[in-house]
């Protein structure tokens, strides 16, 4: 490419261990209870985890008396199991 135009590319990558997991094991997905008569509870734990992923790419271009224009791109993905109860 000539000196006018400058790519980049980054990548992040994270993990999280040990997280924190809420889960109310007496009610059903509607809210109802399963167990009649006994009080609805959470149950704390942590065996969570989490990863996150994520490419950024960009693309510029150098015009005439100090102007520039550009492009930029991200990609991500992100996974856990302890965002939430239930």
């Amino acid at each position: 490419m000539s000196k006018n135009w400058t790519v980049g590319a980054g990548y992040t990558g994270t993990k999280g261990t040990d997280l924190d997991i809420v889960r109310a094991p007496n009610r059903n997905p509607d809210g109802t209870l399963r167990i009649d008569n006994v009080q609805g509870f959470r149950w704390e734990s942590s065996g969570g985890h989490s990863i996150l992923q994520s490419m950024n790419l960009r693309l510029q271009r150098r015009l005439a008396n100090g102007f520039s224009t550009g492009l930029n791109y991200t990609l991500a993905k992100s996974m856990d199991n302890a965002s939430s109860v239930g």
